[in-house]
């Protein structure tokens, strides 16, 4: 990926033969582009201010017996987690000199223009799905109990143990036991919550193993070993006869190419549910263009200011892989 810097692009740029006033035609013009990924399963939030807080209520503890004659029982309610959220501000412009305006044969700078757009949306997606991709760092994007996304010792407000995470290649069974987890988690008082699993978000060298496990009729187990995906190829797997429950849930797949480990799986629960992921921004995408007065250089420049971030580990569990 090139690295930003005072650079311009000139006239030179398009070879000599771009002076020439002939018909060109180019590689990938029209090539398609993915669509949004990260509105699927993460709620989006617009902000006026400089940065948002969310906080949450303690629960109180289950009700003791009162024997007649006794005083009341009074419970504190604990204070809750805070979480502080700042869009950062992402900035990327490209330069056209006097002289390749001048001689603007091949719509150059609209052509620019478009890449430049379209390496914004590239980017808007990677800061979108960093909480996932930073999901299993011990350093980095911790939350309030200092624990990552996924971790197997996060603490709630009651002082509670808890797990989300899982360290097993996708298969019907470590889905299996994903949506068991998922479905036994409590609140933050130790309260059953009916928390029941959406989509399941991989990168797409896993997408079409993962639809098969969501997808099949029958439970099969894997019939050879190996690290994922090779050890789903068709032909490797062992069809045990027994019906699939994992069909019945309703489960949607996700590919996701700005995931950075493969091996990767994310199962999550409906979007706004939760709000255990979210997106927040407080400028859209935007350009800004203007001329320098002495070089008569046109810049073109593209600011943007969100961030991905997560709430809590509540309504989550993933796996980084075998």
């Amino acid at each position: 990926m090139p690295t930003p810097g005072a650079f311009k692009s000139n006239t030179m740029d398009m070879g000599t033969d771009a002076l020439k006033p002939i018909i060109r035609k180019f590689i990938g013009q029209d090539r398609k582009d993915y669509a949004p990924i990260y509105p699927i399963y993460t709620e989006e939030m617009k902000t006026e201010d400089f940065f948002e807080k969310f906080g949450e209520l303690g629960g109180f503890p289950d009700a003791p017996l009162k024997d007649e004659g006794d005083y009341l029982n009074l419970a504190k309610a604990p204070a809750g987690d805070q979480v502080d959220v700042q869009p950062e501000v992402r900035q990327l412009a490209f330069a056209i000199t006097r002289e390749d305006k001048k001689f603007n044969r091949i719509d150059k700078v609209q052509r620019l223009t478009k890449k430049l757009s379209r390496a914004m949306i590239r980017t808007k997606e990677r800061v979108a799905t960093v909480p996932l991709n930073l999901g299993f760092s011990s350093t980095l994007n911790l939350g309030v109990d200092s624990q990552p996304l996924f971790s197997a010792t996060h603490v709630n407000v009651g002082g509670v143990t808890f797990s989300n995470l899982l360290a097993v290649d996708l298969s019907m069974a470590s889905l299996e036991t994903a949506i068991t987890m998922f479905m036994t988690m409590v609140d933050n008082d130790g309260t059953p919550i009916v928390v029941t699993p959406k989509y399941l978000v991989v990168h797409p060298n896993n997408y079409l193993n993962a639809k098969r496990i969501v997808g099949s009729a029958n439970y099969f187990t894997n019939g050879a070993s190996g690290s994922e995906p090779a050890s789903q190829q068709p032909g490797t797997q062992a069809w045990t006869g027994a019906p699939n429950a994992i069909q019945d849930m309703g489960i949607t797949v996700v590919p996701n190419p700005y995931l950075t480990d493969v091996d990767a799986w994310y199962l999550l629960g409906p979007k706004g549910e939760e709000d255990n992921i979210v997106f927040v921004w407080n400028e859209d995408i935007n350009d800004y263009i203007f001329e320098d007065q002495w070089t008569r250089d046109t810049v073109t420049s593209m600011q943007m200011s969100n961030v991905g971030a997560w709430l809590t580990p509540i309504g989550l569990v993933a796996s980084s892989g075998g």
